[in-house]
This record gives C-alpha cells, sequence and structure tokens, in this order.
C-alpha cells in the first residue's frame, strides 16, 4: 500500500498480508476493503469480503461476503458465469457510518462508525427485462465456446450509490436505456423522494470483476470519468448537484 500527502509525494510504502481490493479509509484512520480469499479445491472461484481493519491490516469487523467467479460445469468442463455478475457496492460518509449493497438485490444496509446496524433501505418491484442487443452481447459466436455467460431475464437492482449532503442517498439504476442514467433518491430517513437523471461515466454497467466505480461525489459536486466512443481520449467532467 502507497501512502501519499497532499503534494502527492510518496511517504510510505507499506506490506499487507493478505489479498484485497478497492481500499477506503474512514475519518477515524480505518480501512475498508474487500478481502479476497481463495475458495478450497478451485482456481476459479473466490470468496469476497467486505472488511473493516486497521491500517496495518489487522482485521475489525467482516460485514458481508460473497463468491465471485467462473463455476465449472462437471459434465461438459465449461466455464459459466453470470452475465451480470453480483457484485457489493459500498460508500463511507464524513462520520465514518457505512452503506452497501449488493447489486443484484434492491437492499441498501446502513452501519454506524462502531460497526452497529442503523436501518435497511428497501426497493420493492422488478427490474426491466433486458434488450435484445444487451442479450446479444453476451452469446458467443462461437459454436463451441470455453466460457458461458448465463443470461437473466431482468436486468440487476443496483449499479452504483453515492452519499449526497444531508446523507441523502442517490441509487444508480439500470433502469435507463440511452446516454442519460437513472437515479433514485432517498432522504436521510431512508424514504424515497424521486427519481433523477444522472451522467453517464465510464464503465458504470459493466460487473465483470470488482472494481471501484468512475464516478465520485464531493462538496456538492458529481465528478465522473468520461471516454469518447472508441476509448481512445478520458476526460474528468464536473456536474452540479441541484437538490431542489
Amino acid at each position: 500500500m502507497t501512502v501519499l500527502n497532499d503534494k502527492f509525494e510518496i511517504e510510505e510504502i507499506q506490506k499487507l498480508n493478505f489479498w484485497g481490493l478497492q481500499f477506503t479509509i474512514d475519518p477515524f484512520q480505518n480501512m475498508y476493503c474487500l478481502l479476497l480469499e481463495f475458495l478450497p479445491n478451485t482456481t476459479n472461484r473466490q470468496k469476497l469480503i467486505l472488511t473493516k481493519c486497521t491500517l496495518d491490516g489487522t482485521a475489525i469487523q467482516r460485514y458481508h461476503d460473497y463468491e465471485w467467479g467462473f463455476r465449472k460445469d462437471p459434465v461438459t468442463g465449461k466455464l459459466h458465469t453470470e452475465a451480470f455478475r453480483p457484485q457489493i457496492r459500498f460508500q463511507l460518509n464524513d462520520r465514518g457510518q457505512l452503506y452497501f449493497a449488493m447489486t443484484d438485490l434492491y437492499e441498501i444496509q446502513k452501519y454506524s462508525a462502531d460497526g452497529k446496524p442503523l436501518k435497511k433501505i428497501i426497493k420493492k418491484g422488478k427490474t426491466r427485462d433486458l434488450t435484445p442487443e444487451e442479450r446479444e452481447s453476451f452469446t458467443s459466436k462461437s459454436p463451441n465456446p470455453r466460457i458461458v455467460y448465463d443470461i437473466p431475464d431482468h436486468m440487476p437492482s443496483i449499479a452504483d450509490l453515492f452519499i449526497l449532503e444531508n446523507d441523502y442517498l442517490l441509487v444508480v439504476t439500470f433502469e435507463s436505456v440511452g446516454d442519460t442514467l437513472s437515479g433514485d433518491v432517498f432522504d436521510n430517513t431512508g424514504r424515497f423522494l424521486t427519481t433523477v437523471k444522472v451522467p453517464e461515466y465510464y464503465r458504470w454497467d459493466i460487473l465483470d470483476s470488482p472494481a471501484k466505480t468512475n464516478a465520485v461525489v464531493k462538496g456538492g459536486r458529481f465528478y465522473t470519468i468520461e471516454a469518447d466512443e472508441d476509448e481512445d481520449n478520458f476526460y474528468v467532467r464536473r456536474y452540479k448537484l441541484l437538490m431542489k
């Protein structure tokens, strides 16, 4: 782990005794990450665990775990995986409270800074069907593919989540089709308020591997990483958030 100061100069390089992804530090200098553990008797599937730990890597609390990777068909030998692999999305507010959700279930959990459950935000209802183009993108052109994508009937529930001012919550969904994303806004009690348009950012809809989002909310602004059609040029754009 490389620690930089506010001038982006290296202050420290620290070795950790575990494999982890998506490192985030809270206001109390605790570190949150997805801890990776290999499952026994397989090299294609792992367990990812949302974990709070000290800066030296000592685990304090484990919040949620899920399996990720390929499943091998014992008969055909083919590797199967979901077209939209379930992923975890998590955010911390400026008081160290944790929000997290799995992309395949519209249920956001909120925990206090000391690790106690505070509330669940649940929105019921079916997600939209896949378009023919979306189905085709996961259909192999090979007559005998080694990797098979299991295509669901409906899109996942959640693409991303962001904490707004006053602990309002923005949940980006897969309900939109086009260049503008759809997002649900909840107030600080978890009450649904409205659905809004969200600028499209780079790889917002890709769930093939655990990765940090390419957008961030900071100081009343929405910052995105965006790319041109050929992904040759990338841009950082800033948008103003208007809360009516």
